[in-house]
């Protein structure tokens, strides 16, 4: 029975889920595919600095506050200003993105991750406020693409809710 239910595709071989995610593929709409990926570049360029605080934290040649704190203390210091920033980010952008609509509130929180990322590589001091902005920034991020497939999809629930999960 396993076998009956294999398709052979092109070049002969048996591969039932490759040929159902290409089904799917083919179905994506390139709209949906943009937002998504937008929404995963920005995840990607706030997961990165995160992940580095620690080799911020053991830079020998960083002067000021990074050489008179250990290491621990610094990283906690650090995750504990990016909270902050997400949390009141969090608090005030569903607002924002509300007046002015996804698609603005997208761009230009963007700019604002690129400008504190900017900070971020330049800075010997100030690192905690540079990624508390970044998280701040980027913490619009669903709430603007949300906004957006809402818009899209506003007569279609179903749609609606696959391209919300899509984020997920």
């Amino acid at each position: 029975k396993l076998t009956s239910s294999l398709r052979v595709n092109e070049s002969g071989f048996k591969y039932p889920l490759i040929e159902r995610v290409k089904d799917k593929v083919d179905e994506i709409d390139i709209r949906d595919a943009a937002i998504v990926t937008t929404y995963v570049c920005t995840q990607i360029a706030i997961s990165i600095p995160v992940i580095l605080i620690p080799v911020i934290a053991a830079d020998p040649f960083g002067p000021g506050v990074v050489n008179t704190m250990n290491t621990a203390t610094f990283v906690g210091a650090i995750v504990s200003f990016s909270t902050l920033g997400a949390g009141c980010g969090k608090v005030a952008n569903g607002f924002v993105c509300q007046a002015i609509g996804g698609r603005q509130s997208g761009m230009i929180y963007m700019l604002g991750l690129a400008f504190f990322s900017l900070i971020l590589s330049t800075t010997y001091s100030i690192h905690g406020y540079a990624i508390a902005g970044m998280e701040f920034c980027a913490s619009m991020m669903w709430t603007a693409m949300t906004v957006l497939m809402s818009e899209r999809y506003e007569k279609d629930a179903v749609k609606l809710t696959a391209a919300i999960m899509s984020l997920s």
